[in-house]
């Protein structure tokens, strides 16, 4: 690199300053679509921890309490409602949102019930989702209450 000096003054050619601009124009061309992707997936990730969420908190507050736990799907609120003990003991009750880009896609007429056991077993259907037009099955294994979400590509 040429650096031109008039008296005690330094400065970059003209030349040099195009090939900087020229380089960092191509660095934001390659990384500018990269990261406006990046929104999308992460919206999708926490809207699936945002699923898991109830139904881990049930199966562990049902290992930690030595009780039964329930969690319910209100569709008219869009919450998850974990329910602890009997209803005649009026348990704890806890609510989680569903995230708002998350459209259920189950039959209203199926209610969504999951109960957790304390010896680790649950019970309780499959939840399928839509989220930023990506389609999901939330379900719990029946043996160990592991919630699990995995993706699906039928039709979407």
């Amino acid at each position: 690199m040429r650096i031109s000096t008039t008296g005690n003054r330094r400065r970059f050619t003209l030349v040099e300053i195009l090939v900087v601009l020229a380089i960092f124009s191509l660095v934001l061309v390659l990384v500018l679509p990269r990261t406006a992707k990046a929104p999308a997936g992460v919206a999708v990730r926490v809207a699936r921890q945002a699923m898991e969420e109830p139904l881990r908190m049930a199966a562990m507050r049902a290992r930690a309490t030595g009780r039964t736990v329930t969690v319910t799907l209100n569709r008219e609120e869009s919450m998850f409602i974990i329910s602890a003990g009997d209803k005649s003991e009026n348990g704890a009750r806890t609510a989680y949102p569903v995230p708002d880009d998350v459209d259920l896609l189950n039959s209203e007429e199926t209610p969504l019930i999951h109960t957790f056991f304390s010896h680790g077993g649950a019970a309780g259907p499959e939840l399928s989702y839509v989220c930023r037009d990506r389609r999901f099955i939330l379900s719990v294994d029946k043996l160990n209450s592991r919630v699990m979400v995995t993706e699906t590509n039928d039709g979407m």
